[in-house]
């Protein structure tokens, strides 16, 4: 998987969107959902492991 990012604008999609056939379409948007769901596991894992910024535990780091 190539994980260079562009930048890229709304209106540049949308101008370009419709050259793409439905299949492209409809794999650009389950791409899209997987990175969004992706992204909100990853915030709601975070606040799972808040306590660990607790200066308190630093005791337990490794050098």
């Amino acid at each position: 998987m190539d994980t260079r990012q562009t930048k890229i604008t709304l209106k540049e999609i949308q101008e370009i969107l419709p050259t793409f056939s439905r299949p492209e379409i409809l794999e650009i948007d389950r791409k899209i959902q997987e990175y969004l769901e992706t992204l909100t596991f990853s915030k709601a894992g975070e606040t799972a492991f808040s306590e660990w910024n607790d200066p308190a535990e630093a005791i337990y780091d490794e050098d």
